[in-house]
């Protein structure tokens, strides 16, 4: 079991999008680059980002400029909304609306692939039921 946002939980993300056609499938044709900030976890701060480019989908940790990515928006939300969230207690459009997550950039990208968000969210259910949340 790995602990949210470890470095193995990030590995664990990766391989079951490699291992999803459904995911594959999903983004097909699509191009998207987010950052997420995390505030307030245990170790401070933590950056990664998500990367989605015809049918592959990458997450690291860091900032996406650095990986010479260049971010279509960036969400930012407390290590408590983004743990909460990824346990389904919290759905990303509440948190939104209670202002606790904040979007910067390209909204309308995020909009145009809302179904590509699912279908990462619907990929990475299995890793979710086997993270830790300290």
């Amino acid at each position: 079991m790995a602990r949210y946002l470890s470095q193995a939980w990030f590995d664990e993300v990766n391989e079951a999008a490699r291992s999803s056609s459904s995911l594959q499938q999903a983004t097909a044709g699509a191009r998207l680059t987010l950052q997420q900030v995390v505030t307030g976890g245990r170790e401070g701060d933590l950056r990664y980002w998500v990367r989605v480019e015809d049918g592959s989908v990458q997450v690291a940790l860091g900032d996406a400029q650095a990986a010479r990515l260049a971010p279509d928006a960036t969400v930012t939300q407390s290590y408590e909304t983004a743990a909460a969230v990824s346990r389904g207690e919290l759905s990303t459009e509440d948190a939104f609306l209670d202002g606790r997550i904040r979007l910067h950039g390209d909204i309308a990208v995020l909009l145009r692939h809302q179904s590509v968000l699912n279908s990462l969210g619907e990929a990475f259910a299995e890793v979710r039921r086997r993270t830790e949340y300290p």
